[in-house]
């Protein structure tokens, strides 16, 4: 009979802290009507990628507003964005050129991490507070660390990284 009653105790107070471990979704709400397209968050700062413009929220998604990366008489598009614990990454593309930028200050200033990218065409980043990496569309994976802010190849390479 205790072990019964022991087993009763330990899963009710299992299943109870399990249900308080749920996490609250709300819709993504833009006034804008472009697609979400890739998002990441620093701080309080939520950073999201639609077709155009590039979005950040500072109350939870509540309310949206416009972030420039660039000018704005000419926007970058931003196909891929990541971050660490304190700066927002973005793969942009601006005509035919391609970029990697950084910004720490809530999106105002950015700063290009391009030394060594050469022409990689970036599908997907990930980042440490020590390195940045990059999937590639057929040129496998790069990295680069913050330290240096140089872009080097990782041994896997002719391959495609999407995510």
């Amino acid at each position: 009979m205790k072990y019964w009653v022991l087993f009763f105790v330990v899963n009710l107070s299992c299943f109870g802290f399990i249900n308080n471990l749920h996490a609250e979704w709300e819709k993504y709400r833009p006034s804008y009507g472009q697609n979400l397209l890739c998002s990441a968050s620093v701080d309080t700062i939520i950073y999201a990628a639609t077709e155009y413009p590039f979005l950040y929220s500072s109350n939870r998604g509540e309310s949206w507003n416009y972030r420039y990366i660039g000018s704005t008489n000419a926007p970058y598009a931003v196909n891929v964005i990541t971050n660490n614990s304190t700066t927002v990454f973005t793969f942009t593309i601006k005509e035919v050129n391609s970029f990697v930028r950084y910004c720490s200050d809530g999106g105002v200033t950015w700063f290009d991490l391009n030394m060594g990218l050469n022409d990689y065409q970036i599908t997907s980043l990930a980042a440490t507070d020590s390195f940045l990496y990059g999937g590639t569309f057929g040129q496998g994976l790069i990295y680069c660390s913050l330290a240096e802010k140089i872009w080097r190849q990782t041994s896997l390479k002719n391959c495609t990284v999407n995510k």
